[in-house]
């Protein structure tokens, strides 16, 4: 009887949690689950494995999708102004970098995201690891690297604005020969993303 209202207990928490929804400002998604698996299975030989394969047709790898599911990643994208001053002199640029919230990797930014408000379940969304302060450290810091390139000299960053926006991807847990491991798709772009196949079982939901 105690089991029986226990495990009655437990189905009524679990559908509460797989309930509860959370709105967020997302770039757009323009993959769908089924394309997601195609791109997951996709298999990108050097030229002498390519060889062996057309020698040997048991050789080529078929990698089988078990499950895919959604998530969202947090990003920090900032744009800046940069300048350097030489005597009286003035010189100032305007760079955009971006950073997600859950790995230490930044790169640069062409162009504003465009993105859509909608609403997603709360355990698909990546929880964030580095805080708005620590992004703003690190992007500036990424900035002023790629500002000497330009500027010939270490400039001063100010933003002009710090904002964040979700990501949406697949994570297609996959089967070759037995192993299971995972692959992640950008949704947005369709691309896999490589550091996300690595990093993904460091990321809490």
């Amino acid at each position: 009887m105690v089991d029986t209202f226990m495990l009655a207990l437990f189905r009524r928490h679990r559908v509460r949690i797989m309930l509860l929804k959370m709105d967020i400002r997302c770039t757009s998604i323009r993959v769908s689950p089924e394309e997601a698996k195609l791109i997951a299975t996709k298999e990108y030989p050097d030229i002498l494995t390519r060889v062996a394969q057309w020698i040997i047709p048991r050789l080529k790898k078929h990698v089988e999708v078990v499950k895919t599911e959604p998530f969202y990643c947090r990003f920090y994208y900032g744009i800046a102004v940069l300048s350097v001053y030489r005597g009286k002199q003035k010189r100032s640029i305007k760079m955009a970098a971006v950073m997600p919230t859950t790995i230490n990797m930044v790169n640069t930014m062409v162009g504003i995201p465009q993105f859509t408000d909608i609403s997603v379940p709360e355990n698909q969304i990546a929880k964030d690891v580095y805080t708005v302060e620590e992004a703003r450290d690190k992007l500036s810091d990424f900035l002023k690297k790629k500002g000497y390139k330009k500027l010939r000299a270490f400039p001063r960053v100010e933003f002009d604005s710090l904002s964040t926006v979700y990501k949406p991807f697949y994570h297609c847990l996959c089967q070759y020969k037995g192993k299971t491991f995972s692959r992640v798709v950008d949704a947005e772009i369709g691309e896999r993303n490589y550091l996300l196949d690595i990093q993904y079982k460091n990321l809490r939901f």
